[in-house]
């Protein structure tokens, strides 16, 4: 791996995977002592000794999942600080791609074919991402989710909009690249902005939910 790539995931991966712990960590303690104060509150008096037992350790269960889980998740999205990194980590991969496809042809470091390139973009571009994701170890799932769609969408974005202007035989890998920096913020900030976002809501939907059926059941069953 390249020290561009060591230095990813070590600054951008590897630190969101920790925070990822430490805020599960931290969410899980924090929602075990909600937990204890709810049943040293909520718990009917009338319940048998048996039955709060039984309920205390299932709502110390839920919120300790629930804390853990949705510190989980707003740890990963701390990837919001590292937008900049991101975009330019997906603009490495493609052209990473581009340049793997143009050499496994015998073409040179400054051109590809039109007609390579459009079957390299029209390809599935999962098999040659879980091969160099391999590279970052634990962390390969994370890079992998943070960079396929991204990836996806400058394929689509050069099929679509830049080789039909394309007339040349050969194009010049200069002329590529600067396309997909173009697109960056397209493909790559504003829909990993609205992913972190929906994470955040999808954490916060599972924590109330978690946290709100404990509740319900003491006072139903």
């Amino acid at each position: 791996m390249t020290e561009y790539w060591k230095a990813f995931a070590k600054d951008v991966l590897w630190k969101t995977i920790k925070k990822a712990f430490g805020y599960s960590i931290v969410g899980g303690f924090a929602c075990v002592i909600l937990a204890f104060i709810v049943l040293a509150t909520w718990i009917p008096t009338n319940h048998s000794t048996s039955r709060k037992f039984l309920e205390g350790v299932f709502m110390v269960a839920v919120f300790a999942m629930a804390g853990f889980g949705c510190g989980f998740l707003f740890g990963i999205c701390t990837l919001h600080s590292h937008v900049e990194r991101i975009a330019d980590a997906v603009y490495q991969t493609v052209r990473g791609m581009v340049g793997d496809s143009a050499a496994r042809i015998g073409g040179s470091a400054q051109s590809i074919s039109t007609e390579q390139l459009r079957r390299l973009m029209d390809s599935d571009a999962g098999a040659w991402l879980t091969k160099f994701s391999t590279n970052f170890g634990a962390a390969k799932r994370l890079y992998q989710w943070v960079v396929r769609r991204p990836v996806q969408l400058l394929q689509k974005s050069i099929v679509s909009e830049f080789l039909p202007k394309i007339t040349e035989a050969n194009i010049s890998m200069n002329t590529v690249e600067e396309f997909i920096r173009n697109h960056l913020v397209q493909v790559v900030k504003l829909p990993l902005e609205a992913k972190l976002k929906t994470v955040q809501y999808a954490a916060v939907l599972i924590g109330c939910i978690a946290l709100a059926i404990p509740l319900i059941l003491m006072r139903l069953v």
